[in-house]
């Protein structure tokens, strides 16, 4: 009470101030915490402070001020608001008063605050308290929720509403997060099942997941296929997977009991082929499952059959001669030739000489399933297969366990040494026990099944694997690494030098491992030099390691432009493998260290191929053993530094004089694609990097869709080739594992096909005709060249190129169906960035919106004259006598006022639209159903469209328009009745607006009686703020006898009831309200003198949000109604 005198304002509101300002300091944190409690506790979040308060003056670190240095502290505005409010002094001394009064009546209370004047100030915690039972209010402006009373205005920044009681069970019973936070909580314990993990960790996860220990299982395509785990209810994809029997396998997991229902939630990501299924997923939920297409002329795949019976065979030998079963399992019994016992291996060439004739028999069994081209690898199987166990042997076993054994041996001769301290001792033993685990990794043992022969050789890709061939390396972890002994890091050399190039990091079992560098196990690593042409991408590499790239004066051979510093020289080297810092096994938080490395590929030019002309514009070269250079430049392309020898996993050193790529030569499957143009297809100059780039990355989307092909399964780069007086630029496409997986030359039979596909990509909605987006041509993996990404030279190019080989109006030339994810999405974008001038005939106009926008047609005209375009509307009926008439009508004559022309008509053209006439953009669109005309509402009523993009029939159309019989349409034509005014409303944030602002002249005129139309009133929101506004302007002339509302019983009418009450309690009980209404949306009124007026309103009364904003819509005053 006396704080309550001294300030000036009752008790509530004293407690509810008071309160309001704890708040803040307890937000901050400046509160003390319990015992065993710290500020930088993970529980706190970013809020790592726990700061004190002192009074005024200049804080230091760790302090905060109660009475701000300006009025703009929150305390401040706050204090000044609710003295405004209650007709108190508001000047900035009172205010600074009423803080100070405020802040010594706290320290008087015991025990509120803690510490001391010149230590600053926290609230006790054990002045804090939960209590669940008040009586809530909420914000007319902003909505939030408080429970002190409203006594005070709304508390938050920024906000100037008041706050109103409500009942917070009917309010908050739609609310989701209040329901959810009611419910009992469920534990959640989330593994990883993965092939980062070995089978045994794996294999745990997996039972504890079925038991139910685990209850959500992040998994890889591990389980995909072959694990049935009985009733597993719920399964949630991070993509669209890539083709239909991907997503059943996966979808498949779930549901395999009758006793339950089956919950399957796909994520689609940005990108073209989870945005391809967004928008039709039936096709990818119940598509057609393509026929599985096996390719048998990959020669690495067939070599490593040959060696799996080559090695059968041999073991089998080795088994004749008396060796124990477990003595054939592991690599190291197997290649070492330390142990006791001679290695198999030595064995080989007895074998060989001892069962020849044996061992032919089997390959020829073996080749006589393949084509006759190749049967070569199979009658060279044999001396390949002794030249992979011997390279493999040599260049990677032996010299890895005798380095392994070397280092082994020194740790054990240097803790022999009785004079090193304990620390020092404790360190070689660890280092020693890291190279124990690496040698019996390699070796094998039951514990490191990595090690076990077949393992091995499939890893070391020797034998065939699950997948296609790959160039495994391994992501080593240090030996500070104590908790990743399960781990199996491994990943294709051409992943390996991006995801594991130096400084990345990965999360593998919920633990951050960073890379620190690659290893190498030869002596002297190879080093190779190479240059790509920054202006036509032409690749020169050196032919061998050690040798330089040839004198070129600076000058490219292909293009015979000068090459500036992006096409200097650079070095790569092809890693062994790579190492984690020492730092790494951190547990994993929400991101992960990804460096912005330049990551670059280019084909490896080879012998001309012999082409296949598809048509007389493509034509198609295949390749089976294709050449491309991976590499990774490094940061911003600058390159990697690091030591640059072999077994130098344990060295810090770096050698910055000198830096490196990492890089890979691959051999694949190849598709070359030439374009050749006419006089009508035009093919753009070679060195457009921006058309060949987009339409390189639309050919590749459209075969991943097309086909049913993992975009990471096939990729592409341009490749310039020497014409005969110039150059010219062609697109290859290749399959992006080691000798082809086959997907390419499904890309060539198909082509027209994927073609067409690349179109419908290219008809992207969500992005600018001269940009990309996501949804289109942008992936994480081509974000080197986002720059260049634009659809429209493509698209048009592809329009043209279709439209000569499959024409579809012999009269119009260049004519082609569009092919659109949604056609009335792809009109509306091509009329939204029209550049120069619009021409279009439509029967009438429709206020509707287009596609679920935001502004009608109308509105998309007039930003087109506002940004200088020419625009022409033939109608063929004007706008009619009604209310949505009227406003279109008006706002035609504001668009006439800025220049546009309208003309009526009396029949309307084949083609309708006629776009930036006498441009190169220039294009016109008709309806595929002359029949079913092309109209501007929220659809556009034609199912299919057509369009040519062909100046001679752009200009043959245009000349028909002239034709047409046509009138002039005088605005005056479109003026309403003296009594009615036409207002258009816009989707607008600012200024806020209440309906005041409207209808204030409307309601100066005395009502008697008030009709109000909506049938969506069920909200408190709609009945007391909205339809509560209406009625106070209607009351404040004082004759209002009586108000009908007519409105729709809600299903659950909780809060509707309620809002009805509390709007019957502030206004009277001449407010009654009748449960039938259409779709109509009005307010009627009776005046005093017996005329009638009404205002109609487009989107109803709730076109005015709580904060103010405005949606978009037309409001109609009849005033009198005659």
């Amino acid at each position: 009470a006396s704080l309550a005198n001294t300030i000036g304002l009752n008790e509530e509101q004293v407690e509810a101030l008071v309160s309001y300002l704890l708040d803040d300091l307890r937000y901050r944190k400046a509160v003390t915490l319990p015992s065993g409690v710290y500020a930088d506790d993970p529980e706190f979040g970013l809020n790592k402070g726990n700061p004190r308060v002192i009074r005024q003056g200049n804080p230091n670190y760790g302090e905060i001020r109660w009475i701000g240095a300006t009025p703009r502290q929150y305390r401040r505005q706050y204090i000044k608001k609710v003295l405004e409010i209650n007709n108190l002094d508001f000047s900035n001394e009172n205010v600074v008063k009423t803080l100070d009064n405020i802040w010594n009546w706290m320290k008087n209370i015991d025990g509120l605050l803690e510490g001391s004047s010149a230590a600053g100030y926290r609230i006790s915690n054990s002045h804090l308290y939960f209590d669940t039972d008040h009586e809530w209010s909420k914000c007319s402006n902003c909505q939030r929720l408080s429970y002190r009373g409203g006594s005070l205005p709304c508390p938050h920044r920024h906000c100037n509403g008041t706050l109103k009681p409500i009942v917070i069970g009917s309010t908050q019973e739609h609310n989701y997060y209040y329901k959810l936070f009611k419910q009992s909580l469920i534990p959640i314990r989330t593994e990883e099942h993965t092939a980062q993990l070995d089978p045994d960790k794996g294999k745990e996860y997996q039972n504890l997941f079925k038991d139910g220990y685990v209850n959500v299982l992040s998994c890889s395509t591990t389980f995909e296929m072959g694990i049935d785990l009985g009733d597993l209810q719920t399964v949630v994809m991070s993509n669209v997977p890539p083709t239909v029997a991907n997503y059943r396998q996966r979808a498949g997991r779930a549901g395999r009991r009758t006793s339950g229902t089956a919950y399957i939630l796909t994520w689609t990501s940005d990108r073209p082929h989870d945005q391809t299924y967004y928008n039709s997923p039936i096709d990818i939920i119940s598509g057609e499952v393509m026929v599985p297409n096996i390719i048998l002329e990959n020669e690495l795949i067939l070599q490593r059959h040959v060696n799996a019976i080559l090695l059968s065979q041999f073991l089998r030998y080795r088994k004749r001669q008396g060796i124990d079963n477990n003595k054939l399992n592991t690599s190291g019994d197997f290649f070492d030739n330390v142990l006791s016992e001679k290695p198999h291996y030595d064995y080989i060439d007895e074998w060989v000489q001892e069962d020849r004739q044996y061992i032919n028999s089997q390959l020829e069994a073996y080749a006589g399933f393949l084509t006759e081209g190749l049967r070569s690898v199979v009658e060279n199987g044999l001396t390949n297969f002794q030249s992979d166990l011997r390279m493999l042997n040599d260049e990677h076993y032996q010299p890895i366990t005798r380095y392994y054994i070397d280092q082994i041996d020194a740790l054990g001769e240097m803790l022999r040494d009785a004079s090193i301290s304990t620390r020092d001792s404790q360190d070689l033993q660890s280092q020693l026990n890291y190279f124990r685990v690496l040698l019996s990794r390699i070796r094998g043992s039951e514990r490191h099944t990595s090690g076990y022969l077949i393992n091995y050789l499939s890893n070391k890709g020797v034998l065939p694997s699950y997948s296609f061939p790959l160039h495994t390396v391994e992501l080593m972890l240090p030996k500070e690494a104590r908790d990743g002994e399960h781990l199996r890091l491994e990943r294709d050399l051409r992943i390996a030098i991006k995801e594991y190039a130096p400084g990345s990091e990965i999360v593998a079992d919920k633990r951050i491992w960073r890379s620190k560098q690659p290893v190498f196990w030869k002596d002297t690593p190879p080093v190779r030099e190479y240059r790509i042409c920054e202006h036509c991408h032409h690749l020169d590499v050196a032919r061998e390691a050690g040798v330089p790239l040839s004198q070129d004066d600076g000058i490219c051979s292909v293009c015979h432009k000068t090459q500036g510093k992006k096409s200097r020289p650079r070095s790569f080297v092809e890693p062994d493998g790579f190492i984690a810092d020492k730092n790494s096994g951190k547990p994993a938080k929400q991101y992960v260290n990804i460096e912005p490395n330049q990551m670059r590929s280019a084909l490896i030019p080879a012998s001309s191929l012999e082409e296949e002309a598809i048509n007389k514009f493509v034509n198609l070269s295949y390749n089976t053993k294709g050449e491309l250079l991976y590499v990774n430049e490094g940061v911003y392309g600058n390159g990697f530094n690091f030591p640059l020898k072999a077994f130098a996993f344990m060295s810090d050193e770096k050698d910055k004089s000198t830096k490196f790529s990492l890089g890979h030569i691959q051999t694949t499957n190849t598709l070359h694609i030439r374009f050749s143009g006419d006089e009508l297809v035009h093919v753009p100059s070679p060195s457009d990097k921006s058309f060949w780039f987009s339409l390189l990355y639309a050919v590749l989307h459209g075969a991943s869709h097309c086909l049913q092909i993992d975009r990471q399964d096939i990729d592409g780069v341009l490749f310039p080739r020497s014409s005969v007086d110039s150059w010219e630029q062609t697109i290859v496409l290749y399959d992006n594992v080691s000798g082809g997986a086959g997907h390419v030359k499904s890309i060539k039979e198909n082509f027209i096909s994927v073609l067409d596909e690349a179109r419908r990509i290219l008809n992207c909605n969500d992005c600018a005709p001269d940009t990309s987006c996501y949804h289109c041509l942008r992936d994480y993996s081509n974000q080197y060249h986002h720059k260049y990404l634009r659809r429209d030279e493509a698209l048009n190019f592809l329009d043209i190129l279709i439209a000569s080989q499959e024409p579809i109006r012999a009269d119009i030339p260049g004519t082609v169906r569009v092919n659109a994810s949604a056609p009335a999405n792809w009109l509306y974008e091509k009329i939204r960035y029209v550049r120069q001038s619009l021409k279009i005939a439509i029967p009438n106009l429709d206020a509707r919106h287009p596609m679920g926008e935001n502004i009608t047609w109308l509105d998309t005209f007039g930003d087109l004259i506002n940004k200088g375009c020419d625009v022409e509307l033939y109608l063929q009926d004007l706008p009619a006598q009604t209310p949505e008439g009227y406003s279109l009508a008006t706002h035609l004559q504001v668009l006439m006022d800025k220049g546009m022309k309208v003309w009526k008509i009396k029949e309307i053209p084949t083609w309708q639209i006629i776009i930036d006439l006498q441009t190169q953009e220039q294009r016109i669109i008709s309806s595929e159903n002359k029949k079913q005309k092309i109209i501007l509402a929220d659809s556009i009523d034609a199912k299919r469209l057509l369009t040519s993009t062909d100046k001679v029939a752009v200009k043959s159309i245009a000349d028909e328009w002239q034709s047409l019989t046509k009138l002039v349409v005088d605005r005056d034509e479109l003026k309403p009745p003296q009594n009615v005014k036409v207002i258009s409303v816009r989707a607008s944030s600012y200024p806020k607006r209440e309906e005041r602002d409207f209808f204030a002249d409307f309601f100066k005129k005395s009502c008697v009686k008030m009709l109000i139309h909506d049938p969506y009133l069920q909200s408190r929101e709609r009945i007391v703020n909205r339809l509560g506004n209406y009625i106070a302007l209607a009351e404040e002339q004082g004759d209002l006898e009586k108000v009908i509302v007519h409105t729709k019983l809600a299903q659950d009418n909780g809060e509707q009831e309620n809002a009805i009450l509390e709007l019957v309690d502030e206004f009277g009980d001449f407010i009654q309200f009748k449960y039938t209404a259409d779709h109509d949306r009005y307010i009627e009124v009776e005046r005093s003198n017996g005329e009638r007026a009404r205002i109609i309103i487009g989107r109803g009364l709730d076109f005015i949000r709580p904060d103010g904003s405005t949606k978009p819509t037309y409001i109609v005053i009849q005033d009198p109604i005659n």
